[in-house]
């Protein structure tokens, strides 16, 4: 059946139904309405083996409760075509596309809608289910007016996105449903993938365990946004840093969780988190934290790379969080400027197996042991830092590789530093640090620290 002409159904809740075989064209001079200028409310249904398609030039309106349901009740599922040129209008929120089975865009077709409504994906298969195709060189496109203005719901356990030019969102909202799995979001292939101004959430305001968003290699820009509520915010996988700027991460499990090359965030946040603010592992390029804020997380983060992964962190805090403000794993260099390290409830930095931390001019005062190392080691000679742990405790804790003969202490400088609620408490072995040379302990070697100047000047 073809529509290219005005049509008034003129009675209340119209029902346009596409069944197995069927083939719905909208032409480009089609107009649907319920009454005379009144557009569509009602339902377009197709059924499985139907088929709508929208031709270059067309509109299909719908109005009010009005919604298309692409159905999967059967095999083959029912399927929309949407062409180059065409146009979807969803005037009002309660409008609804929802596709359940095949999406399918066109060649250099631009997949979109405007209006107050959303689109919904519900297929009822598992993870590995794909319900959108793509024609070379199609992209898609969501944006509202605000942030809070709904345009995609994801229903179903995985929302493939497959190889395109282009996904964007902007100044939007996007709710994932509960369910088992969690629902994710995951693009494909090589696909410019942007988000400026999008809030990932769940669908009823608390923690569904959704799984957010999954990445794997695109070129991904990701600035001004929201995720929460979820397993995770961003899950990444890419042989690029990924970049964000801007971006909450709040009552998720992880906010960001990465695996590879490296991550640059500016102007970030993450709070309330129960396990990681950031959670980073297999790390191999340079990463920065830049202007960030991690607060009242179960962890601030956790990073974990090879020797050419060194993390330069400028003007963030790491405040308060029930467990430490950072772990590390591996040989690189972790520096920090201008931070501040306070109030964890356990260790300020936790570092393992090989990183150096550098911290120069942190406020790192007020955690149960300010630096904890298990392998580790610190720079803090010249470096002007607040140390002064919880109740005058512990410094610096734990065992440190150094050059030695076993059994002969070894002296490290730490000049100027502030140890102790007395500015004139130096460094003090067993009282405000205790130290160890790792590999030494039979018999063991005590590392101790100096410090004649105890002076501290934090940004």
């Amino acid at each position: 059946m073809t529509i290219d002409n005005k049509t008034n159904f003129l009675f209340e809740n119209p029902q346009i139904t596409v069944n197995n075989g069927g083939h719905l064209i909208i032409e480009d001079d089609a107009e649907l309405y319920t009454w005379f200028d009144i557009p569509f409310d009602g339902n377009i249904v197709v059924n499985y083996g139907g088929t709508i398609e929208i031709k270059s030039g067309a509109t299909l309106s719908l109005s009010d409760d009005g919604n298309i349901s692409i159905m999967a009740n059967s095999s083959p599922v029912g399927e929309m075509i949407f062409n180059q040129g065409a146009a979807i209008e969803l005037l009002d929120e309660n409008t609804v596309l929802n596709i359940a089975g095949d999406l399918t865009i066109a060649n250099n077709a631009t997949f979109t809608f405007t209006g107050d409504g959303y689109v919904k994906f519900s297929s009822p298969g598992d993870d590995a289910t794909y319900n959108i195709f793509c024609g070379t060189g199609s992209s898609m496109s969501f944006s509202g007016s605000v942030i809070n203005d709904k345009v995609l719901e994801v229903y179903q356990a995985t929302l493939r996105l497959p190889n395109m030019s282009s996904i964007s969102f902007s100044n939007c909202k996007i709710e994932m449903a509960s369910g088992s799995p969690g629902r994710r979001i995951l693009a494909e292939g090589t696909t410019d993938f942007s988000f400026n101004n999008v809030k990932v959430t769940s669908d009823n305001g608390v923690y569904n365990g959704h799984r957010g968003l999954y990445f794997y290699n695109q070129t991904i820009s990701i600035t001004n946004s929201q995720f929460e509520d979820g397993l995770t915010g961003i899950r990444a996988y890419t042989t690029n840093p990924l970049s964000i700027s801007g971006t909450s991460f709040v009552d998720n499990s992880k906010g960001i969780y990465m695996l590879n090359s490296g991550i640059d965030l500016d102007g970030c946040s993450f709070v309330d988190n129960t396990d990681f603010g950031l959670y980073c592992t297999n790390m191999s390029l340079p990463s920065s934290i830049d202007n960030c804020m991690f607060v009242t997380n179960e962890n601030g983060m956790y990073y974990h790379g090879s020797t050419s992964a060194n993390i330069d962190i400028d003007d963030t805090y790491f405040n308060e969080n029930e467990n430490d403000g950072i772990q590390t794993s591996g040989g690189f260099n972790c520096n920090l400027e201008c931070c501040y390290v306070t109030d964890n409830t356990q260790y300020g930095v936790y570092a393992t197996n090989g990183t150096k931390i550098n911290p120069y001019k942190c406020d790192m005062s007020g955690n149960y042991h300010t630096i904890e190392l298990d392998y580790g080691s610190v720079d803090l000679n010249g470096k002007y830092n607040q140390l002064q742990a919880l109740n005058d405790g512990y410094t610096v804790y734990g065992d440190s590789p150094a050059r030695c003969v076993c059994g002969t202490p070894v002296t490290q400088n730490c000049h100027y530093n502030r140890w102790a609620s007395s500015l004139s408490t130096g460094p003090i072995w067993n009282v405000n640090y205790k130290l160890y040379v790792s590999n030494c302990s039979f018999p063991p070697t005590y590392l101790y620290l100096s410090d004649p100047y105890k002076a501290y000047q934090t940004c």
